[in-house]
């Protein structure tokens, strides 16, 4: 398809809607990491909601909750929206949400570190993009299936808006890591139908707007919809 002197690639890929439960005590995205191998994904776009948190002072990321919290502060994810990829071995996230920490001398954070742990397993809920030969910027190294209700779209420049679709999923272009949700409209998109993104940043200056520069995008889109024009 093409948008103005710009043309964006179609790459139908194989995926699926998934649940699943990751384990607590351990690093957050190392236990996203473990979710991704044994589900065969390259990477996923998961939700996980009213997840207790920890924060442990100079624990090692490879070392497990100790049996007697004598440090640290615990808090509870409301929400968390996040893109996670395997680069190689290891896992990276991005993403945004709403989290608080039951400590009142705890400064609020724009940015929530992947190496918090959770307190105890919580159940994900998302799309999980199979593994497979076909190399992208943010979902790794998929699988193409010619039939699929998924497509990631590839811009060349930025853009990639207008496009025909039901709900999509991007990287945050401001920031690797998870942003607070309060700077999500700075964020970009994640499960949002586009008109109401475009009805999100209608209330804010042009000059602050965020700029649309994704490069790639997963979007949904209905079966048998031809989104090449």
């Amino acid at each position: 398809m093409t948008q103005g002197d710009v043309k964006t690639q179609a790459i139908p890929v194989a995926a699926t809607r998934f649940e699943d439960i990751i384990d607590g005590y351990f690093p957050l995205q190392e236990s996203l990491r473990q979710m991704l191998n044994r589900n065969g994904f390259a990477s996923a776009c998961v939700t996980l909601t009213h997840a207790p948190i920890m924060d442990i002072p100079d624990l090692a990321p490879d070392a497990p909750v100790p049996l007697r919290l004598t440090k640290g502060i615990a808090g509870i994810a409301d929400r968390l929206d996040i893109i996670v990829t395997l680069d190689g071995p290891d896992p990276h996230l991005s993403g945004a949400g709403k989290w608080r920490w039951y400590a009142k001398d705890r400064a609020p954070t724009k940015l929530l570190s992947p190496l918090i742990r959770l307190a105890e397993p919580a159940i994900v809920q998302g799309i999980g993009l199979i593994a497979g030969d076909t190399q992208t910027q943010t979902f790794g190294k998929v699988t193409v299936r010619q039939e699929s209700k998924f497509v990631i779209l590839q811009d060349q420049k930025t853009g990639l808006r207008g496009i025909p679709h039901a709900f999509s999923w991007a990287r945050s272009p401001v920031s690797d890591g998870i942003c607070s949700a309060a700077d999500l409209h700075f964020t970009g998109l994640f499960e949002t139908p586009a008109h109401t993104a475009d009805h999100n940043y209608a209330p804010h200056p042009a000059s602050i707007r965020p700029t649309q520069i994704f490069t790639e995008i997963l979007v949904q889109i209905d079966p048998g919809q031809d989104i090449a024009r």
